[in-house]
C-alpha cells in the first residue's frame, strides 16, 4: 500500500550465527521455536523435535504452529493473542496452557511461555510438557472430590486452600466462602486449637515424627459441634499439607452408651453379688435370731409368771411376818423376859429386806430381757432390709392404685418430714393399677422422702408424681434390665444438694452413706433399689451437685383387676390337747419353738430331719393335728416330709418355715403358692396365732352364689 512501511525479511542466520547461542538453543532440554508473524515455525530446537514427533526439516519454514493445536475456541484464542502480541504485547498474558496433538495424533498439555524477540517481528516461544501433572492433577481432584471423606488441603499459614464437597456439608458453608479465604483454625473447637497448631507445626519441621491421626471437635457454621478423626499428610514436593476428616459423633455416642451399658451391667452385677452375700446373712442371721427372740419371750414370760408368783407369795409373807412381829411386840410386852431374848424379830426384818431386793432384781431382770428382745427386733429389721435389697424378702402382692397408697400415706410423711420442706403431688387420675406390696411401697416412698429431707437442711420442696408410661425398645436397648412394655412411674424429686456421678454410683450399695457416723444405717436406698427390682420394675435416677435429685421408679402395670372378698368366719375352736410335730435341723431353733409350744399347752414330738420326722410319726400311735417342719433341710426336705406323712396321715396340716421367703423357695419348685408358710424368725404372739388358725382350719368364706 503508498505511504506503508514494509519489514525487511528476517535474517535467521543472522539471528542464530552466534555459536554460543546457537548452542545453548539447539541443545537446550526444553522445547523452544521461533514464531513468524504469519505463525510459521522459524526454527525449532531438537527439544521441540522431540515433544511434537515431526523431523525439523519438515517443521521449519513449513509449518505453522497452529497446526498442532486442535480446532475449537482455544485455537481461536490462540490466533488472537498472537495478532495482538503484534501489537501490544503487554495486552496478552506470557504464561498460558493449551492442549497440541503430536505426529502420532497424541494429545499432550503444554504450558507455554512467549516473549517478543526485540527488534523483529518474532515471538519465542518456551514449551513444557505438563501432560503428567495434569493427569495427575485430574486424578488427585477425582480423589480429592470423590473420597467420601470430608477434605481440605492446607498451606504453612493454615488458610484452607481447597475444600470439597463433603467438607463444605460437614461446615455448613460454600467452597468459595472457604478457599483461600478461612484458617484451618477457625474450624476447631477453642479448647483444641493450641493442640492442633501445634501438631501443625511440628508436621512441617519435622513430618516422620509429627502424628498424622488424631481427634478433635469440630465447630459447624449452625453451633454444633462434631467429633472428628483427622489424617493428615503433607503434599509431597511441597509445604501443603492434606487433611481427611472423618465424622464419628455417631461411633463416640455408641461407644459412651456402651460404656453407659457396660458400667450400668456391672453395677446391676455387682449389687447382685452383694445381694447374694446379705441374703445368705440374713437367712443365717434369721435363724440365730428366731433361738434369741424366742427364748428371749419364754424367759420374759417364765420369769413374768414367776415375778406374780413370788409377788403374791411376797406379800402373804410380808403380811404374815407383819401379824407376827406384832404379835411378838404385843408378847414382850407382857413377858417378863430381857428383850434381846426375842431374836426372831430381827430374822424376819431381814427376810422383809431380802424379799424386797429380790423382787426389785426381778424387775430388773424382766427389764432386761425386755430390751434383748426390743434388740432382736431391730436386729430383725436389719436382716428384713437385707433381704429387701437382696430381693429375698416376702411380699404380699396385689393389684393396688399407687395414687391411694400415696395419699393414705401423705399424712404420715408430712408428720415425718420437716416443716420447712413443702410437698406437692402431681397424681395422674387415669392411673392404672400395678401389682405391689403395699407395705413395700410406702417403704419406698418414706426412704426416698427421708433422703430428700436430710437433702434439704435449709428446706425445700418434695414433689411426688404419677403417670402412665411406655417403655419402648430403644430405651430397653439403652438401660440395663429393662423389658419394653406399659409401666407406672413414680416420680419422687427434691430441690436439695444434688450428688455427683462418684456419688450416683454407689447410692444404692448396702450400708454406703454420705452422713456423718451414727446418723445412718446406709440401708434406705439399698432396700429401695431391692423393693423395686423383687417388684420387677426399675430405678433411675438424675442428678446434679446443687441442682436437686430425682428418682423415677417404673412399676409393670397390672395384669389383673383387684378383687374384693368378704371376711372368713372362724368354725367354733376345738378343744383339748393338740399334738404338734416339729422338724427343725437347728438345734436351737427346734428346741425354743418346741418350749414356746409346751408353754402353750400343746403337746410337742420333735426331730431334727425328715427322715427322723418319719420315724417319731410312725413311732407315735395317737393323732398329729399339725406337722410345722423346716423347709430347707439336709435329705428330705420339708415338702417331702409332708407329702410321704401325708400318705399316711391324710388330715395331717403343716405349717413351712424358713429363713428364706416364700419368693425364693417357691422359685426353686420347694413350695407352691397358697401353702401356710412363716419367715423365720417367728415371734411368739404371731406363731401361736397362725397355729391356732391352721388347726381350727380358719378359711374364707365363698361369695353367695
Amino acid at each position: 500500500m503508498p505511504g506503508s512501511r514494509k519489514q525487511k525479511p528476517v535474517n535467521i542466520e543472522k539471528i542464530t550465527e552466534n555459536v554460543p547461542y546457537r548452542v545453548f538453543f539447539e541443545y537446550a532440554k526444553i522445547p523452544m521455536m521461533l514464531i513468524d508473524e504469519d505463525t510459521t515455525i522459524v526454527v525449532c530446537n531438537k527439544a521441540f523435535e522431540h515433544l511434537i514427533g515431526y523431523a525439523k526439516e519438515t517443521i521449519e519454514g513449513k509449518m505453522s504452529w497452529t497446526r498442532m493445536i486442535p480446532d475449537g475456541e482455544q485455537l481461536q484464542k490462540m490466533k488472537e493473542y498472537h495478532r495482538i502480541r503484534r501489537i501490544d504485547p503487554s495486552l496478552v498474558p506470557e504464561e498460558y496452557e493449551f492442549q497440541m496433538v503430536d505426529s502420532r495424533g497424541e494429545t499432550k498439555e503444554i504450558a507455554l511461555s512467549i516473549t517478543m524477540v526485540p527488534n523483529t517481528r518474532l515471538s519465542l516461544a518456551f514449551l513444557q510438557d505438563i501432560t503428567e501433572k495434569k493427569r495427575s492433577e485430574i486424578w488427585y481432584k477425582a480423589v480429592f472430590e470423590n473420597t467420601g471423606l470430608p477434605s481440605i488441603i492446607i498451606s504453612p499459614d493454615t488458610t484452607i486452600l481447597k475444600a470439597n464437597t463433603e467438607f463444605c456439608i460437614l461446615s455448613g458453608l460454600r467452597q468459595d466462602e472457604i478457599e483461600e479465604k478461612m484458617s484451618w483454625t477457625v474450624f476447631i473447637h477453642p479448647e483444641d486449637v493450641e493442640r492442633m497448631k501445634h501438631y501443625h507445626a511440628h508436621r512441617r519441621d519435622d513430618e516422620k515424627n509429627a502424628p498424622r491421626k488424631y481427634e478433635f471437635r469440630f465447630l459447624r457454621k449452625d453451633g454444633t459441634i462434631r467429633n472428628i478423626a483427622n489424617s493428615v499428610t503433607m503434599i509431597p514436593g511441597s509445604t501443603y499439607s492434606i487433611a481427611s476428616l472423618m465424622d464419628i459423633t455417631d461411633l463416640r455416642e455408641a461407644e459412651g452408651e456402651r460404656k453407659k451399658l457396660e458400667d450400668q451391667l456391672h453395677q446391676a452385677r455387682k449389687l447382685e453379688s452383694i445381694g447374694q452375700l446379705a441374703g445368705g446373712i440374713a437367712h443365717d442371721f434369721n435363724n440365730m435370731l428366731a433361738a434369741i427372740l424366742g427364748y428371749s419371750q419364754i424367759i420374759q414370760l417364765k420369769l413374768s409368771e414367776f415375778n406374780e408368783d413370788f409377788e403374791k407369795c411376797s406379800r402373804d409373807i410380808t403380811q404374815n411376818s407383819k401379824i407376827l412381829f406384832q404379835t411378838l411386840r404385843e408378847s414382850e410386852e407382857e413377858s417378863s423376859r430381857p428383850p434381846h431374848e426375842n431374836r426372831l424379830i430381827p430374822v424376819i426384818r431381814e427376810f422383809l429386806g431380802t424379799a424386797e431386793h429380790y423382787s426389785q432384781q426381778m424387775k430388773s431382770i424382766d427389764g432386761m430381757i425386755e430390751e434383748v428382745i426390743k434388740a432382736a427386733g431391730h436386729a430383725a429389721g436389719l436382716t428384713r432390709q437385707l433381704l429387701a435389697f437382696a430381693r429375698k424378702q416376702t411380699l404380699e402382692v396385689k393389684p393396688i392404685n399407687l395414687n391411694r397408697v400415696i395419699t393414705d400415706f401423705e399424712k404420715i410423711l408430712r408428720r415425718t418430714i420437716r416443716e420447712n420442706v413443702v410437698i406437692n403431688t402431681s397424681l395422674n387420675p387415669l392411673l392404672n393399677y400395678i401389682e405391689a406390696d403395699i407395705g413395700q411401697v410406702e417403704q419406698i416412698i418414706l426412704n426416698l422422702a427421708l433422703n430428700a429431707r436430710d437433702a434439704m437442711p435449709d428446706g425445700g420442696t418434695l414433689l411426688i408424681k404419677t403417670e402412665n408410661c411406655m417403655l419402648d425398645r430403644a430405651y430397653a436397648d439403652t438401660h440395663e434390665g429393662v423389658v419394653p412394655g406399659k409401666y407406672v412411674r413414680l416420680e419422687i424429686s427434691d430441690t436439695g444438694t444434688g450428688m455427683d456421678i462418684e456419688t450416683q454410683s454407689k447410692v444404692f450399695e448396702p450400708f454406703f452413706t454420705t452422713k456423718d457416723p451414727g446418723k445412718g444405717t446406709g440401708l434406705g436406698l439399698a432396700t429401695v433399689y431391692g423393693i423395686v427390682r423383687q417388684h420387677l420394675g426399675h430405678i433411675w435416677l438424675y442428678s446434679e451437685p446443687g441442682k436437686g435429685t430425682t428418682f423415677n421408679i417404673y412399676f409393670p402395670q397390672a395384669a389383673r383387676q383387684p378383687e374384693n372378698r368378704k371376711t372368713g368366719e372362724r368354725k367354733n375352736s376345738r378343744s383339748g390337747a393338740d399334738t404338734i410335730m416339729v422338724v427343725e435341723d437347728q438345734e436351737q431353733v427346734r428346741k425354743m419353738i418346741c418350749l414356746m409350744l409346751k408353754q402353750q399347752g400343746y403337746f410337742i414330738l420333735e426331730a431334727e430331719n425328715g427322715q427322723k420326722g418319719i420315724e417319731v410319726a410312725a413311732a407315735h400311735n395317737g393323732n398329729i393335728d399339725l406337722l410345722i417342719t423346716d423347709v430347707v433341710m439336709p435329705g428330705l426336705n420339708g415338702k417331702e416330709l409332708y407329702n410321704e406323712l401325708f400318705k399316711s396321715r391324710p388330715d395331717l396340716k403343716v405349717l413351712f418355715i424358713s429363713g428364706y421367703p416364700r419368693e425364693i423357695i417357691s422359685y426353686h419348685g420347694i413350695l407352691e403358692e397358697g401353702l401356710n408358710f412363716l419367715q423365720k424368725p417367728v415371734p411368739l404372739d404371731l406363731l401361736t396365732r397362725k397355729i391356732r388358725e391352721i388347726i381350727e382350719d380358719f378359711k374364707p368364706q365363698e361369695h353367695a352364689q
